[in-house]
């Protein structure tokens, strides 16, 4: 039910996750805000979302980033 996203920041800025759907769906933001250079976890809860696929996007200043989490209890 939980996994923990690991992340490496090169430049401060502002951040942004969200968890969309399989058809493209936003279902819901996981942070936003500002962080430093670093690296990071970010624990995520998935006991509550039925089994599925699942995508976690990321975006850090220009930078976008997307992985695909699986879902199965």
């Amino acid at each position: 039910g939980t996994t923990c996203l690991r992340y490496l920041i090169h430049d401060s800025g502002y951040l942004i996750f969200d968890l969309f759907g399989i058809d493209g769906s936003k279902i819901s933001e996981i942070y936003r805000g500002r962080q430093l250079p670093g690296e990071y976890e970010q624990p995520l809860d998935f006991s509550n979302y039925p089994d599925g696929v699942y995508f976690i996007r990321l975006q850090a200043g220009n930078q976008t980033a997307v992985r695909k989490v699986i879902v199965s209890h």
